[in-house]
């Protein structure tokens, strides 16, 4: 009688086990369930992200600007929706909320936050409960480039400045401009802004030489990128004065050379004018025969365009006159005479526009103007953009 009650005591726990090990494999499944939906949630909010914060790389600006932001936002819920959760895609409209700086403090400018949800029916927890809620979100940035850049032209030019006293040369506490005002003023000249003209002065008279160890408005260092490689020690480039004009005639001499902010870039002893004023006018014939046609500037679109293009068309970013400069800080960079070091502040996008030829004292000026960086590449758009900085996507969370 007590084996009978022994072997029905043993049936109960052995239910109670089956029950109870049903439950985790229940729940075990929904937990993976609901899992898997959060991983395609991230998927989708990741894009999304990436793809807002794109509209600040091709505009240069951040939310800041009413046009970037439902730009940046246009795309995010475009980018979020394109994957499936729970084999459909998300509402744009209830199921995906995009946030700018203005609607979370914790963002900059230059971020943006994209949420994605999605209501999940639970397969055995329905039980208790028939659904689950299910979030994730990214946020994104549009960053300044800082390190491993390559591919730029070997003149070291300066943050522009608002000369006050007008004695030509930058002053503490003389204001310098680093970003570009939204919207930008009517006069440029004195911004570091997407169109503002650079003149490059140089001369071949010993009594009036440019550069000078001063940093003036319209002055530029020519940088000895030869002596940069033998420092890095990890490649080695041409030097002297033909060195010099290769590194400005060639598409992409640099490719074992990459340039961080920060690092000290040597100048040249000497001016350079010959090689400076070869180099640029070899850029603006590389075009034509290259493409057989010529640029020209369009203030309407800020950015150069063939003839017969509207902004839209990208065809010029094809052109040798388009390219990547670093820039150096006035502020921080005063040179002794002689052969000295500049540090990279930022590194920017600027269209060789023409170049003077020698007058009777002795002086040429090469033209250029800013424009934005990140239009050297991709699609980009017609909107004028914000800053001629060079931008990377990345995302933050």
């Amino acid at each position: 009688m007590k084996k009978k009650r022994n072997r029905g005591q043993v049936l109960i726990l052995v239910a109670l086990a089956i029950f109870v090990l049903l439950g985790f494999a229940a729940l075990a499944i929904d937990l993976g369930y609901l899992w898997t939906v959060r991983h395609e949630l991230q998927r989708c909010a990741d894009a999304g992200a990436l793809a807002g914060a794109s509209a600040y790389k091709d505009d240069g600006r951040g939310s800041e600007n009413n046009q970037t932001k439902n730009k940046a936002r246009r795309r995010a819920k475009e980018f979020a929706i394109k994957d499936k959760v729970i084999a459909s895609t998300l509402d744009p409209a209830t199921e995906v909320v995009v946030k700018f700086k203005d609607e979370d403090d914790t963002l900059s400018y230059f971020q943006i936050r994209v949420e994605t949800s999605r209501t999940a029916g639970l397969i055995f927890g329905r039980i208790f409960r028939p659904t689950a809620l299910v979030t994730a979100y990214a946020i994104a940035e549009a960053a300044t480039a800082s390190s491993n850049v390559n591919c730029v032209k070997p003149w070291g030019i300066s943050y522009p400045w608002v000369d006050s006293n007008q004695d030509g040369i930058w002053n503490n506490p003389e204001t310098i401009n680093r970003d570009c005002p939204d919207p930008p003023p009517d006069n440029t000249d004195w911004y570091f802004c997407p169109g503002t003209v650079i003149k490059i002065k140089v001369s071949n008279k010993d009594n009036n030489a440019y550069p000078s160890p001063q940093t003036e408005p319209s002055h530029f260092f020519a940088l000895d990128f030869a002596e940069m490689t033998r420092r890095m020690a990890e490649c080695s480039g041409p030097g002297g004065a033909a060195g010099y004009l290769e590194w400005i005639t060639s598409k992409c001499l640099d490719d074992c050379l990459t340039i961080s902010t920060g690092n000290p870039m040597p100048v040249e002893p000497g001016n350079m004018v010959g090689p400076t004023l070869e180099g640029a006018q070899s850029l603006i014939n590389q075009e034509l025969n290259e493409l057989a046609k010529v640029s020209e500037w369009s203030q309407e679109c800020k950015h150069p365009i063939f003839p017969g293009d509207n902004c839209d068309v990208t065809d010029w970013k094809l052109s040798p006159r388009v390219f990547r400069i670093p820039v150096y800080d006035p502020e921080i960079d005063q040179l002794a005479p002689g052969n000295d070091d500049i540090h990279v502040a930022e590194f920017a996008g600027m269209w060789l526009d023409h170049v003077d030829p020698v007058n009777a004292d002795g002086q040429a000026t090469v033209y250029g103007r800013w424009i934005n960086a990140d239009m050297l590449a991709g699609e980009g758009s017609g909107t004028p953009p914000g800053t001629p900085k060079l931008l990377y996507l990345r995302l933050v969370k």
